[in-house]
């Protein structure tokens, strides 16, 4: 499976496109961390040490801002949602292709994203 459809995995699984995401060091520290737990399936996804920045992380979320996968909220691509599309038919199917393991995975970064931006976005209330 490639990078987009890992990170459009992940994005079904959290379920809900009117969550803000924001691109950032604590997007980036989680697949990381997910990275270090399971590096046979998100191993590409690990922060440059010194600038905790994952250039694939990056370059897959542009990608799925290009397909119409996120919806940005600026230009920046700092804070988006997931589109109606990827939380639908093309996120399961995504999701249906890991094997069981690969779907735990998967599943674990999404709880772990959803956990960090939803008290984010009560914080910031």
């Amino acid at each position: 499976m490639d990078r987009e459809d890992l990170v459009v995995a992940v994005l079904y699984r959290l379920g809900d496109n009117n969550l803000r995401l924001t691109n950032d060091v604590e997007l980036a520290r989680l697949f990381n961390e997910a990275s270090e737990k399971s590096p046979e399936l998100l191993g590409e996804f690990a922060w440059h040490p010194q600038y905790h920045d994952s250039q694939v992380l990056r370059t897959a979320l542009q990608a799925l801002d290009l397909g119409g996968g996120i919806v940005r909220e600026n230009a920046s691509l700092k804070s988006f949602r997931v589109a109606p599309r990827v939380l639908g038919d093309y996120g399961r199917s995504k999701f249906e292709a890991l094997d069981d393991k690969g779907k735990e995975i998967v599943e674990a970064l999404a709880n772990d994203i959803r956990a960090a931006f939803s008290s984010a976005e009560i914080s910031a209330i």
